[in-house]
């Protein structure tokens, strides 16, 4: 779910779903906004099994209605894809970061990223973050750039 709201913190419209396909576990959403109002939100989730959530997003206008209905972010789909975060730059391009588990035998994961256009088309393919393959990468952040440059950090456990 999601709610607008004013600088002073009042309501500026009611709450809205955002997501439209009904999953058993919706969790860990992560929302940014440009300066124009324009936002997106992603989150994990799988209609089936958590097992095996993908990472969902879904752009929308200032006034909160939707630019579109919700897309899956992720190609790579063996293992959970969980934990996603986004950032929005000025020409309204964005980037999703996540963790993966590749391998469901191990409970290990690494950072993906798919970066996308301003009209929510992928730039290219996902692709993976982290060079550093011991132990387990978690919990990662992004900012994005005007001119299309980004950052993003993340848990290192045991380097």
């Amino acid at each position: 779910m999601g709610r607008l709201f004013d600088p002073n913190g009042l309501p500026r419209t009611e709450e809205f779903q955002v997501n439209t396909i009904s999953f058993g576990s919706v969790t860990n959403p992560s929302i940014a906004m440009d300066s124009e109002g324009y936002f997106i939100v992603t989150w994990d989730g799988d209609p089936n099994l958590a097992a095996l959530d993908d990472i969902h997003a879904r752009v929308f206008e200032p006034n909160g209605a939707p630019l579109g209905e919700q897309f899956v972010v992720n190609t790579i789909s063996e293992g959970p894809q969980t934990y996603p975060q986004v950032a929005l730059n000025e020409m309204a391009e964005f980037i999703v970061v996540w963790e993966s588990v590749m391998d469901p035998n191990v409970n290990e994961r690494d950072i993906f990223a798919q970066r996308f256009n301003n009209f929510g088309e992928p730039l290219g393919s996902e692709f993976l973050v982290n060079t550093y393959a011991e132990g387990d990468q978690r919990y990662p952040v992004a900012a994005l750039g005007g001119d299309g440059t980004f950052v993003t950090a993340w848990q290192s456990y045991a380097q």
